[in-house]
């Protein structure tokens, strides 16, 4: 899977993949939540806003995921989104949507 939001992490790696695809008909995207290589979590759907909740191990204990993402005005192509872990805001921006065919 090809990292287009792509964020470290305390030495992990969390990625945020709005997919665009014909199986919502290009009208909605399904949001793939990803850490270290693994997708942990998904969301999205004909919806204007959607949360992906995961919960995933660091150091011996574990962490939650959360990735809130809502539809920009006049844009099917790119998602705003807020990742928080463990309750600290860790990016928030515009995502960028992976288009499948």
């Amino acid at each position: 899977m090809p990292a287009l939001n792509n964020f470290n992490w305390k030495g992990h790696t969390i990625e945020f993949v709005p997919v665009l695809s014909r199986r919502t008909f290009w009208l909605a995207t399904l949001n793939e939540l990803w850490f270290d290589g693994k997708k942990v979590a998904t969301s999205g759907g004909y919806c204007f806003s959607s949360e992906a909740r995961a919960t995933v191990e660091h150091d011996g204990r574990p962490v939650s995921l959360r990735v809130r993402s809502s539809s920009r005005y006049r844009s099917l192509v790119n998602l705003n989104y807020t990742l928080v872990v463990d309750g600290d805001v860790v990016s928030s921006g515009i995502a960028k949507t992976k288009v499948q065919w």
